[in-house]
């Protein structure tokens, strides 16, 4: 069925069709085209209807809900991220459903779509015996639907915030890291998270006057959700001393929720008040359950400003000990990748890996571009400058190597000085590799070139980026200089479209690689999944030239009527000029 859209921009989700009898066939037209059945929204709504709005809650939604954007593409034929006919703007035009799809929203921006489902499924079955009750694959659909709603709000960067203040290390996001160790962000259990939710629900209502909340990162999350969309009195407290680590109505009186980051949940010297839920660290239990990794890593966003400092942490901090080394580093690589963009002298198999040819990929641009997106990295301006202008990308490659060797002795990690692991750093808390570090900013900052969003990045990530730069290394780190250089993997054969991998890249950063479908994505230009969107520029107008043809546009939502939808273009040669 062919749909004609008259406008892209914002959508104004409290408009309705109007119709009597017409308005109900289609709004179940566009419920079932969501795969969602009606009884879902029904039970979805009786839940969530427990939860009382704060004026500045529903008024922070609804600054999100205008946020969200919808594209359309391919003349007229493709909807992507949330358009006039997308089934959120049904849930959002009661109080309940729009509480039900502010809560749907705001789990899945900080956890998986699997594990957001899991929670309503727990939810119902606390808060009230229904006879019937929708299936796991019905509560995904939903969440599915209304995922991404929040992506570009202010939310995912307050539950970090909040999240970061546990003082974790790491997130749980290093799949193949073997064993509990501490200083890495856990889960809790889904039903947990329900009945703690359920408590938020009566805390809103005055049946409770006051809860606590004792846990770690997920501790976080409720607190991002009493706080941010309920709208409630929130004190969170963690430390040796119990110290108040934020408080959002000044230090009055006693807060309607108080939350305690301590990993030992069972503590019971802890000073609670009020009803008190425990979320423990249920990671391992969700693994053997599920055997699904991603269902345990639980990550908000980070600004562009702090985004390094929030997701490395000190070993960011270390880094720019070696600032005038890693300055010369990225001005070193945006020199090489200028040699690259203009085949100057370059080996073959360098040039082999090349795709990125956007404005902002090489040379001077990149330079510019790094400490536009990185403010962070402002201090190394200088360096970065003079080294992106080296005579040729020869000596820029030397340049990159000596780098790396200083912040090589530096360092002292495993990887860097196998000999000196575990001297000043438990091997519970091993820290980022600084010279991997270095290459992740490069090689981020390079796949940024290339895409065009509005959303900020999750700090889980930005952390796989460095575990992709861990695992794709086949030689010691200080003199890997092949690292910053794209890999060229798969089939493509088009000298102008990009690969499957640059959509890769875009999810793995804005979405911490959640999407469902990671396998078979050759010949791919469009994917969504999650709450976000990522697609090829050349489906909005394909009249682009070569340099906007290959860029990836990342929004938030899905493309129209599919929870799922790949778009599979034939494989193309060349393109002549026609």
């Amino acid at each position: 069925m062919a749909v004609s859209f008259a406008q892209q921009g914002s959508v104004d989700w409290a408009a309705l069709v109007s119709g009597g009898g017409n308005l109900s066939v289609q709004l179940l037209q566009r419920i079932s085209a969501a795969g969602i059945d009606p009884f879902t929204i029904v039970i979805g709504q009786t839940v969530c209807g427990r939860f009382l709005w704060r004026p500045d809650g529903r008024k922070r939604f609804d600054e999100a809900l205008q946020r969200c954007r919808g594209l359309a593409g391919y003349r007229n034929a493709l909807w992507f991220g949330f358009g006039v006919r997308h089934v959120a703007s049904i849930l959002t035009a009661t109080d309940q459903g729009a509480t039900c799809a502010a809560l749907c929203a705001c789990i899945a921006e900080c956890y998986t779509s699997d594990y957001a489902a899991e929670v309503l499924m727990e939810m119902t079955k606390v808060s009230q015996p229904f006879e019937t009750t929708p299936s796991l694959v019905q509560w995904r659909n939903l969440v599915n639907s209304c995922a991404g709603l929040v992506t570009n709000s202010t939310f995912g960067i307050r539950a970090e915030t909040f999240m970061r203040l546990v003082g974790d290390w790491r997130l749980n996001s290093w799949q193949g890291r073997p064993g509990p160790w501490t200083g890495y962000r856990g889960a809790a259990h889904q039903r947990e998270i329900a009945e703690t939710l359920l408590g938020l629900a009566k805390l809103s209502k005055n049946v409770l006057s006051q809860m606590t909340v004792v846990g770690g990162a997920d501790a976080g999350f409720i607190a991002a959700v009493a706080d941010w969309l309920l709208g409630l009195d929130v004190e969170i407290r963690g430390g040796k001393e119990n110290d108040t680590l934020f408080r959002n109505r000044g230090p009055e009186g006693e807060p309607q929720l108080l939350v305690i980051y301590e990993k030992d949940v069972a503590n019971d010297s802890l000073q609670c008040v009020g009803q008190t839920y425990r979320l423990s660290d249920a990671s391992q239990v969700i693994r053997r359950e599920d055997g699904f990794p991603r269902d345990t890593v639980l990550s908000g966003r980070v600004p562009w400003d702090k985004a390094l400092e929030y997701t490395f942490c000190k070993s960011f901090e270390r880094l720019m000990d070696r600032g005038q080394a890693l300055g010369n580093a990225i001005g070193s690589a945006a020199r090489i990748y200028q040699g690259l963009f203009d085949g100057e002298g370059s080996p073959s198999e360098w040039l082999r890996g090349c795709r990125s040819y956007f404005p902002d990929s090489h040379g001077p641009a990149f330079v510019h571009f790094v400490l536009m997106r990185f403010p962070e990295l402002e201090s190394l301006r200088d360096s970065m400058t003079a080294a992106a202008n080296i005579v040729n990308c020869a000596e820029a490659g030397k340049n990159f190597d000596a780098q790396m060797m200083i912040i090589a002795d530096y360092c002292v990690c495993h990887s860097c000085c196998p000999s000196k692991v575990g001297l000043d750093h438990p091997s519970e808390q091993r820290p980022f590799c600084l010279v991997y570090l270095a290459h992740t900013v490069t090689v981020v900052s390079r796949a940024l070139s290339g895409m065009i969003t509005e959303l900020r990045p999750m700090r889980s990530g930005l952390e796989l980026m460095y575990q992709k730069v861990v695992g794709s290394n086949g030689n010691t780190p200080a003199t890997a200089r092949a690292n910053i250089l794209e890999r060229n993997d798969s089939s493509t054969n088009n000298g102008i479209l990009g690969t499957q991998e640059f959509l890769q890249r875009a999810d793995i950063i804005f979405g911490g690689d959640r999407m469902s479908d990671s396998k078979g994505r050759d010949w791919i230009s469009a994917l969504a999944d999650n709450g976000l969107c990522c697609f090829f520029d050349i489906l909005i107008d394909p009249s682009f030239g070569a340099g906007r043809a290959a860029q990836v546009y990342v929004i938030g939502g899905r493309i129209e009527q599919y929870v799922l939808f790949r778009i599979l273009p034939f494989p193309l040669g060349p393109l002549s000029e026609s």
